[in-house]
């Protein structure tokens, strides 16, 4: 008698239960480290992010600015604060503007690219004022505070540029 005549044989179980352990292991394993997580997360809240007058209020600190210094610093500040405020109301409309043209079943490329262009004009304005006003103010520092200034400014701008391994 060959096998195809003897019909189906008592599969034993025992594959499909080494199947059904090895998916309540993975389960398990997975459960324990998604509570391991949330507790992670309960037990280290994220660091609250610094406001920009408590950035400011830190920086005045590092550089050790003197009276007359600390009041140009103040003026400084809000000058910058302002300009920042209304390049903002200034780009915004822009940018606006460029989104609901590609949301169009046929934006215009050129009114996009003529909206990026002058989002870009008005930043590249701002950045060349700012550029000017920090020079203003970085001639009324010692070197040291210049450079302490120009120290503090890349790591709270970009810090991503500067990986701290470089630091190290």
């Amino acid at each position: 008698m060959s096998t195809a005549t003897a019909g189906p044989t008592a599969v034993t179980g025992w594959p499909r239960r080494r199947l059904l352990v090895g998916l309540l292991v993975i389960s398990l394993v997975l459960n324990v480290f998604f509570i391991a997580g949330a507790a992670w997360s309960r037990l280290h809240p994220p660091v609250a992010l610094e406001s920009a007058e408590q950035r400011y209020q830190q920086m005045a600190a590092d550089l050790d600015l003197s009276a007359q210094q600390r009041i140009q610093f103040d003026r400084y500040v809000a000058a910058m604060q302002a300009r920042s405020k209304a390049m903002r109301q200034e780009i915004r409309p822009l940018i606006a503007g460029t989104w609901d043209e590609m949301a169009k079943p046929g934006a215009d490329l050129g009114q996009i690219t003529q909206r990026f262009d002058q989002a870009s004009e008005k930043w590249r304005q701002f950045q060349r004022e700012s550029t000017a006003q920090t020079l203003d103010f970085l001639a009324i520092l010692s070197t040291a505070q210049r450079q302490k200034f120009v120290e503090i400014a890349r790591e709270r701008r970009a810090p991503w540029l500067h990986p701290r391994s470089a630091k190290q």
